[in-house]
């Protein structure tokens, strides 16, 4: 009779202890939620107690993961305790422009097969019918939608991104810091535990996998082959060459050039940022700038900040053709594309380079249309948008 007793109250202790788990990871979701509409300094954390039958205390720290943000829940109850971290990022719910255009006071030229679906924001002298090579526009309306006035400056990133941007561009960069192992073929790295940081001079990533909270961080080159799997982490050098056929999801920041070789899949959420503001040596390569080869693929975030004391004739980001971008689009010098962004264009200004000849902000065969980001998209919003947060990842 009282191992019967004793079996019942075990049962009943198990299964009360399972409905507290359930509810501190359920309610995990809410306080995050919650997190959102709450101002908290970057690198702070605030208590959060949830509205429920059974409330809960929770602590949600506010961290910068590269370009994006990462929000860290930590729950307990009774003996309980349990971790949640999620890669946060900016929603605009009224949707985004499809293009912003800085007022130069010259007009938008289109030529080619160019199309602009969505609110266009467009220098005074607005958008006019071009030719390039004998190649007339051809798409009937020039802006298919709502058309506003720009600015003679780019809507700003926000104060932390510039921060985050420099700490990058300077390596300052907190964590385990350890040397590059070559001869490792697998480094995972929970968000859960501290950062781990992965330095060298020159770096061949081949035949690895690196996943989780871990930062690569060269003082020359990376260069990433196809036979590499990077998942969620951070590449951190000068130049960054990123193979054909590469496939994977990751963060790429540089400061003199980021080549995306033919046939590449960099997965939402990504991002391509060459910050060349302050940096003499950015002007004095030939390669300088952000270059998408054709049918890459590109989910997520692509910036180019700077714009040099020199005028030239070269484009801070180019898209060749049938390359296509899934998201914002953020670049201070001038624009080529040629593929499509489905998503928002903030550029200074378009340029054509063909068959010898610069056509300055002619925008030729590319198409840029809003309308076709899910609304579930979040990321990098420049200000000026009516923007909420959003979870855009579940880490782990």
């Amino acid at each position: 009779l009282m191992a019967f007793l004793l079996l019942a109250h075990t049962h009943a202790q198990l299964g009360k202890r399972t409905d507290l788990l359930v509810d501190l990871v359920k309610q995990s979701d809410q306080a995050l939620f919650a997190s959102f509409a709450k101002t908290i300094p970057l690198g702070d954390s605030i208590q959060i107690t949830t509205d429920h039958e059974r409330s809960l205390d929770y602590t949600v720290k506010r961290e910068k993961w590269g370009l994006y943000e990462k929000r860290t829940v930590r729950g307990k109850a009774r003996k309980l305790r349990h971790v949640k971290t999620a890669l946060v990022g900016d929603h605009a719910p009224k949707g985004l422009p499809t293009l912003y255009l800085k007022d130069r006071n010259r007009p938008l030229i289109l030529a080619g097969k160019a199309l602009v679906t969505g609110t266009a924001h467009l220098p005074k002298m607005g958008v006019k019918m071009g030719n390039i090579q004998g190649n007339s526009y051809t798409g009937g309306r020039l802006i298919h939608g709502p058309q506003r006035t720009s600015q003679s400056q780019l809507p700003s990133l926000d104060p932390e991104t510039v921060a985050e941007l420099e700490r990058l561009r300077n390596g300052a960069i907190n964590g385990r810091n350890l040397p590059f192992d070559p001869t490792q073929k697998e480094v995972r790295n929970s968000f859960h535990d501290p950062p781990l940081v992965l330095r060298d001079t020159h770096l061949r990533l081949a035949d690895i996998q690196l996943a989780g909270n871990i930062t690569i961080l060269c003082d020359q080159k990376i260069v990433v082959e196809s036979t590499a799997v990077l998942q969620d982490v951070i590449l951190v050098a000068p130049e960054i060459i990123i193979k054909d056929w590469v496939r994977g999801q990751f963060q790429a920041f540089a400061t003199k050039h980021i080549r995306v070789g033919k046939k590449c899949e960099l997965l939402y959420p990504s991002a391509l940022v060459l910050n060349q503001k302050n940096l003499a040596d950015a002007a004095k390569t030939s390669d300088s700038g952000i270059y998408v080869d054709s049918y890459s693929f590109v989910g997520g975030t692509l910036m180019q900040l700077g714009t040099g004391k020199k005028k030239q004739l070269r484009p801070g980001i180019t898209l060749e053709e049938h390359t296509k971008v899934l998201g914002v689009l953020y670049c201070e010098k001038d624009l080529e594309l040629k593929g499509r962004v489905n998503g928002a264009v903030y550029t200074s200004g378009f340029l054509a380079l063909e068959n010898g000849n610069s056509y300055q902000n002619h925008l030729y065969n590319g198409q840029i249309n809003a309308e076709n980001l899910p609304y579930a998209y979040a990321g990098l919003i420049p200000d000026g948008n009516p923007m909420d947060k959003k979870t855009m990842q579940w880490l782990y």
